[in-house]
This record gives C-alpha cells, structure tokens and sequence, in this order.
C-alpha cells in the first residue's frame, strides 16, 4: 500500500483534498457486499459484462496514449499497457465462463451510459491533449483499482469470498 500512501506524491495530495469522494469510490457498498459474500449474484454478473466492456475501450484508449507519445519511452510504456490489458481480457473471459457467461453473450452486450460516458470523455481528453491530460483522465481509475485490489488481497477470507458468491 506505500504506493497509494506516499504522501511526497501529486496524487496523494488530491486524494486527500477530496477524501470523501476517493473514500465513496474506493469502499463502495458494492465492495462490501463482495468482501462479505453478500452481493446478489445478479449484479456482479452485470458488473462482469460492463468490465468487459470497459476493458476493450480501455484498450482504445491505450491505443491513443501511444499514437500520440512524443517519445519511444512512452510509447514503450503504453505498449507494455495494451500487453497486459490484453492479457487481463484473456483472464476475464476465462472468469466469465466459470460464471456461465459465453463469450457471445459478451460480445452481445450494451455498455451503461456511465461506462460509456467515462470512456468517452477519456477518448476526447486524448484526442485533444496530450498524453498526460489522457493518464491524468486515467489515474482514478488505474490507482483507484489498484488501491482497491491491494487492500482486498490482504483480506484473510478473501477466497473463500469467491466461493461464496460462487
């Protein structure tokens, strides 16, 4: 967790400047019900098909990052992105057949307005910024799960979470 604590950091600083907002974000209700095995099943499906979703403009997204780097080491580091997203899709899919959902159910689905929204809006900061207005766009997301998965795998009973739901 020193990563997402370091207070000599640009974004610990703004995180703390809106620490309900970050804390509101970061310890959903929805998360809780995960941790306590009491999410209705519905609903982490649904959340299984909008990540999926999310993960391929998230891919587009990445894409931006490097046709618009101004050097090879970034584009080197958005490279390095798009390989492990890709890899987390390959995961996912894999995930979601353990939880019955085919791959052309995947491929089927809508995004939500919010999901599509937030990629959208990424989309446009990348096309008329730069590469930091992109990641700036990006970092809630990326530290913000970051944060999330860090504190959810020193949970104890965190498997036995998952054959729960399960």
């Amino acid at each position: 967790m020193k990563i997402y604590n370091n207070k000599k950091t640009l974004f610990y600083k703004l995180k703390k400047n809106c620490k309900h907002d970050w804390l509101d974000y970061t310890e959903h209700k929805f998360l809780d019900k995960l941790k306590s095995g009491d999410l209705p099943i519905k609903k982490f499906r649904k959340y299984l098909l909008q990540d999926y979703l999310f993960l391929q403009e998230f891919l587009k997204i990445l894409s931006l990052s490097c046709y618009t780097s101004d050097n090879y080491t970034d584009m080197n580091r958005s490279i390095d992105f798009i390989i492990s997203i890709k890899n987390e899709i390959k995961l996912h899919v894999k995930f979601c057949k353990k939880w019955n959902i085919s791959i052309n159910k995947l491929k089927s689905i809508k995004p939500l307005k919010q999901n599509k929204d937030y990629t959208n809006y990424v989309l446009e900061v990348g096309k008329k910024g730069s590469i930091l207005d992109l990641f700036v766009c990006l970092a809630p997301c990326i530290i913000g799960y970051g944060e999330i998965g860090a504190r959810l795998s020193k949970l104890k009973n965190w498997k036995k979470v998952d054959i729960v739901i399960g």
